[in-house]
């Protein structure tokens, strides 16, 4: 699935009760050298 994973992960996160202030981290690499990184605050 390569970079596009990270949405389904991102998927499978938010069906979960996180608490409120907690954070995450989401990190994805693409094809060549290519990379994403997002930090979620719940």
């Amino acid at each position: 699935m390569s970079s596009a994973t990270v949405l389904y992960v991102l998927e499978r996160f938010l069906d979960r009760k996180i608490p409120a202030g907690d954070k995450g981290l989401m990190l994805s690499f693409g094809p060549g050298f290519s990379a994403q990184c997002i930090l979620l605050k719940w």
